[in-house]
């Protein structure tokens, strides 16, 4: 037990009474005093005392019982009158904060165990670690059999006139106690249970475990989870140190599943960051196009995107405006009508764009899915040239 916690505590009290106050533990060795010179000596006046919250006067020394959880843990003695409402009061408020540190320290110990535990089952080697891991989960009372997807909470400072002023005056201190704030606003969300984990996996990035119960519904237990990290975003977005970004990887039904939703949670929030998409929750059918062209082969960009591009660029500074249209027109189910109303352009305009870029492709829109398709990846694919162009990296 750590009696530290009471000391400033005894020292206050005893100018207060003007009299010399100590605590010892049930074995008699003095653990916090008014005078430090005494602490670690040893009453052993006390092994003959029995805890029955009464004060036992043995010459000019009170001794009083103090508790935790029901359970005697040591002796509070001072010299000088009973003091009875002074004493209680005093015996009251130190197993106050004894209880009170007590659980602080618990709270940080279980923190710290389930960061252990997260940072095992991301590592590349869970698969290999998966009985340690399951059992270490069961310790802290989380089931690993259940269906989990890894929601990734990103926490980047903002630069604003509060972060300026705190970093003045002490901003780490107060970083972390606001990195504290978001995680336990999470942990009181409606959606989150008992059987989801959540931790700090490094200064900027935060873990959450969520389990479902087992079904054969995937797509509903998706569902669920586009609300949940919805309404998380809602409730943690205004944070005035932090901005927020999130995103979820796929089920795992397995230890191995989970660092692999992990990494999809992690290359969602990458790729959309590299595309300018990034900020709040972020859906990974929002950049299903944008994925798709980091995992295309090399033949296919080769031998179909690279060298449309060319002529893309070939053409002049004009086709900038000209793609935005095309992709507009594509994203509205190839609606001119629909299309320059969301451009606030004349309809003869969007179909002169779209016939400018069939005629400098060669790849004409209204022959088939393959044709869209191709354009499409055009498209994405100049925004990934772009951005390789203006040395933005992609984080992933």
């Amino acid at each position: 037990m750590d009696w530290n916690c009471i000391q400033s505590l005894i020292i206050r009290t005893s100018e207060l009474w003007n009299s010399p106050i100590e605590v010892a533990n049930f074995d008699g060795t003095i653990v916090a005093c008014s005078n430090l010179d005494r602490k670690g000596i040893s009453r052993k006046e006390i092994a003959q005392l029995e805890a029955d919250e009464q004060i036992v006067t043995i010459d000019t020394t009170n001794f009083l019982p103090l508790y935790l959880e029901k359970e005697p843990v040591g002796w509070l003695c001072w010299k000088g009158d009973k003091k009875l409402i002074e004493s209680a009061l005093l015996k009251i408020a130190i197993e106050e904060t004894i209880a009170m540190d007590k659980t602080r320290m618990e709270r940080y110990s279980k923190t710290k165990e389930e960061e252990i535990l997260i940072r095992g089952l991301l590592d590349s080697q869970a698969a290999l670690n998966e009985k340690k891991l399951a059992m270490a989960a069961m310790e802290l009372g989380y089931d690993l059999s259940l269906p989990r997807a890894i929601i990734v909470v990103y926490l980047e400072p903002k630069e604003n006139a509060y972060f300026n002023i705190n970093l003045q005056l002490g901003y780490d201190i107060v970083r972390e106690q606001m990195k504290e704030d978001v995680k336990k606003q999470i942990r009181n969300n409606i959606h989150i249970t008992t059987q989801d984990f959540i931790s700090f996996y490094n200064d900027s990035i935060l873990i959450i475990g969520k389990a479902f119960l087992n079904t054969e519904e995937l797509h509903l237990i998706y569902q669920a989870l586009d609300v949940i990290c919805s309404n998380i975003f809602e409730q943690i977005k205004d944070n005035r140190i932090f901005s927020s970004q999130l995103s979820y990887g796929s089920i795992a039904s397995d230890i191995s599943g989970i660092r692999k939703s992990y990494l999809e949670a992690i290359n969602i929030m990458s790729i959309s960051e590299y595309y300018g998409k990034n900020g709040g929750f972020v859906k990974g059918d929002e950049i299903l196009m944008e994925s798709l062209v980091n995992e295309l082969p090399g033949r296919f960009i080769g031998r179909h995107l690279e060298p449309l591009y060319q002529k893309l660029v070939n053409s002049g500074d004009a086709f900038v405006q000209i793609m935005d249209t095309v992709e507009t027109y594509i994203d509205n189910n190839m609606n001119i009508k629909l299309t320059s109303e969301k451009l606030y352009m004349h309809r003869n305009t969007v179909a002169k764009h779209i016939e400018k870029v069939e005629s400098i492709t060669g790849v004409k829109l209204d022959k088939g899915f393959n044709n869209i398709f191709i354009i499409k990846m055009l498209l994405v694919y100049f925004r990934r040239k772009s951005m390789k162009q203006e040395g933005k990296q992609n984080v992933y």
